[in-house]
């Protein structure tokens, strides 16, 4: 089962562990990348709005 809370822990996706003030994931830029920031993934944003819309 989808807890919203279990993902925002980072214990399910550890690649989303931060959210804006709107609940939107945000996650690190990972490859070949020399700033390491927090931006939007569309497709994490996707995963994110289908688990939340099922549950």
């Amino acid at each position: 089962m989808f807890r919203e809370e279990r993902i925002a822990a980072g214990k399910d996706q550890k690649l989303i562990k931060h959210f804006d003030k709107k609940g939107i994931p945000l996650n690190k830029t990972y490859i070949d990348v020399s700033d390491k920031e927090y931006v939007y993934f569309p497709i994490f944003c996707g995963q994110m709005g289908l688990a939340v819309y099922h549950t």
